[in-house]
Order: structure tokens, then sequence, then C-alpha cells
């Protein structure tokens, strides 16, 4: 028997999907959003691959980042310029998908 406390996330949707599909039988609505949550959490990129595209875009001194959940989300990343000035830039938190 599987202990379902140490599966990954993206194996408990691959279930889910795979289960449904089987089945031939239609999800429910809150599996449906469970899995779609999951598919998302597992596309977002770090807070430090986050760090690294702001850095690539303003050359300074990161301050802070973090994640703000919205619709799509975005981190934030509060840096200082050399010039000692504060900027905000925003980095798109879903992975680019290949292909």
């Amino acid at each position: 028997m599987v202990d379902a406390t140490k599966l990954k996330p993206t194996s408990i949707l691959v279930a889910l999907l795979l289960m449904a599909g089987a089945t031939l039988a239609p999800i429910s609505t809150a599996a449906t959003q469970a899995s779609l949550i999951l598919l998302a959490e597992n596309s977002l990129i770090s807070k430090d691959q986050a760090i690294a595209i702001a850095k690539r875009r303003q050359k300074g001194k990161v301050l802070s980042a973090q994640l703000i959940k919205k619709t799509p989300p975005v981190y934030r990343v509060k840096m200082l310029t050399p010039q000692g000035r504060v900027t905000f830039i925003s980095v798109a938190a879903y992975r680019k998908s290949k292909g």
C-alpha cells in the first residue's frame, strides 16, 4: 500500500487524471478545482528564480521579494538601484511552457 502523505502533488494530480480518464466519468467540480490548483502550484517559479530574473532586468541590490497571489500570480521584487533609488520589479510567477 502507498503512503499518501509521501506522494508529491504532481503524483496525486496524475492519479486523479488517470482515474477520470480510465472510468470515462467526469470528475467532480471540487476534484477538478483541486487538480488545477495543484497544477498551478507546481508550475510556479521559485523566489530565487524570480530574483535572478529581476537582477537581469535591473542592476542593484535585492531588498525583498514576495509572491503576490492574484490572477495571474507575480513576484514583487524590491530593489535598491546603484543611484540609491528603490524600485519594484514584477516577475510573472508561472513557468513558460516549452513548445
